[in-house]
């Protein structure tokens, strides 16, 4: 039961911080956020405690110091964040299995994790990093524009992988600094203002 709560935490504070920022961004923002109602339902399952009402608090000052005009986006970034950082996670577990412990050359690792990692960032991003804000983010045309963001994605990546390990001759796991810290912010941007066309 302890391992399963542990495990839990991470998504509990992404939850904690997505209700306390909710309510002042939900002006901005449409209905891209947990309601108020839900969020009490969600925070009240199992044994809500004082301690736990009172976990909210420092968290609720955090999002006190955000301007309210960049709430949306504020609030945008770290669902992408969270999504994004749960896509990458996956993409980066699969490809340092296949590269690093099967040996399977890094290029056909690299496009196995990306594949792998896909349809679970599609469903994140359309239903909850821009949830409200999107102006068509289940439709056919967001889907293919999604799609090509990723293909984009999955070149760059490619040209990581083969500029540090072929070209430089680095090792194998090298190129998961720039596929973390640097496709990812690449890939926001082009979501954000062209594959949902977020308002």
């Amino acid at each position: 039961m302890e391992g399963g709560t542990a495990r839990s935490r991470p998504f509990s504070f992404a939850l904690r911080l997505d209700v306390c920022l909710w309510p002042a961004i939900k002006p901005l923002d449409g209905s891209g956020g947990v309601s108020a109602a839900a969020a009490d339902q969600l925070l009240a399952a199992g044994d809500r405690s004082a301690a736990q009402k009172s976990e909210l608090a420092p968290l609720k000052k955090i999002a006190s110091l955000v301007p309210l005009r960049h709430r949306a986006l504020v609030m945008q970034i770290f669902r992408y964040g969270v999504s994004g950082g749960a896509a990458a996670l996956l993409y980066s577990l699969v490809y340092w299995v296949l590269a690093s412990i099967l040996h399977v050359e890094p290029l056909v690792a690299n496009v196995a994790a990306w594949l792998t990692s896909l349809v679970s960032s599609y469903l994140l991003h359309s239903r909850w990093s821009f949830r409200g804000a999107a102006r068509d983010a289940n439709s056919r045309q967001a889907k293919i524009r999604f799609l090509c963001i990723n293909l984009a994605g999955l070149a760059l990546n490619s040209f990581w992988v083969w500029l540090i390990v072929h070209g430089m001759g680095l090792d194998v796991r090298a190129p998961l600094i720039l596929v973390l810290f640097v496709t990812p912010w690449l890939m926001f941007y082009a979501s954000r203002r062209w594959a949902f066309q977020v308002n």
